[in-house]
């Protein structure tokens, strides 16, 4: 009976990720999942990056053996995500780096006996339907970069994109396990809290003038009613317009995306490390 082939020797011959392609693949792992929900703001589970011969490719499962298949991605594909690239694309920008990140939990579809889009337990890659897994030294490359992973955290260069990017930074704090001890958190937090009470007296004013009444008379369906209509009324676009002006001479955005920036390093770095501790194994 032949012996099964080491990660190593499945890699050995894969040709390593140019400087642009590590670049391409560390914008990808940022938009490749929805960090904001996934991760903490800062830390999480460790993300190992490895070189992987199916790398651009999905995983199946057959639910009755464990083995799994190996999905070619083409442009006739079903995408499930947006960052998804048929596999000839991916390997084109990203060469065969993969990474793993363990998040647990998580609904599959299941079709025929079939797991589709299956996630492998652990890191490691898939050869003849089994599960290959990384050598530890591989794996103690892993980075832990957290939230601010997430590529809606990279800036704003239009007023659209300002706006969308203040969303989401002001959403970090609808976060459970937000380290409230956090100072950009703690800046976030006080920054939401003006606007809310801008909105609130601006909302109360127009809705006295322009209807007699009182938020608080109203009930909760009433008031929605009505606070939609005022969203549209020109001193409310005037005074977004603003709170959007201000928000970026805060500060708060060169901090968030500093942090981002500081996210994404950690995944080079991991990139980096991972080849040369690869080539020390195949040398």
């Amino acid at each position: 009976m032949a012996r099964a082939r080491t990660y190593v020797e499945l890699v050995q011959a894969l040709p390593l990720p140019t400087e642009a392609q590590i670049e391409a693949f560390v914008q990808h792992v940022a938009g490749a999942e929805n960090w904001l929900k996934l991760l903490p703001l800062r830390g999480g589970p460790p993300l190992v990056v490895f070189l992987d011969p199916g790398a651009g490719t999905r995983l199946n499962r057959l639910e009755a053996s464990g083995r799994y298949a190996v999905e070619p991605l083409t442009p006739q594909s079903e995408w499930v995500h947006g960052s998804e690239l048929h596999t000839d694309e991916y390997r084109r920008k990203h060469g065969f780096l993969s990474f793993h990140i363990q998040l647990g939990g998580g609904a599959a579809a299941v079709e025929a006996g079939v797991v589709l889009r299956a996630l492998l337990p652990e890191p490691g890659i898939v050869m003849a339907g089994a599960l290959v897994p990384l050598p530890e030294r591989l794996r103690a490359t892993a980075c832990r970069p957290g939230a601010f992973l997430h590529s809606t955290f990279r800036g704003a260069t239009s007023p659209g994109e300002l706006r969308r990017f203040r969303y989401t930074v002001e959403k970090l704090v609808k976060q459970n396990d937000l380290p409230r001890q956090d100072a950009l958190v703690q800046r976030i937090e006080a920054w939401i809290q003006k606007c809310k009470l801008e909105d609130e007296a601006g909302f109360g004013k127009w809705l006295a003038g322009a209807h007699g009444e009182s938020a608080a008379a109203l009930d909760e369906p009433s008031r929605w009613k009505r606070y939609v209509e005022w969203r549209d009324e020109d001193a409310c676009v005037r005074m977004h317009a603003a709170q959007d002006t201000e928000f970026q001479a805060s500060g708060i955005p060169e901090a968030v995306v500093a942090a981002h920036r500081e996210a994404l390093d950690m995944v080079r770095g991991a990139t980096r490390a991972m080849l040369a501790v690869l080539r020390q194994l195949t040398g």
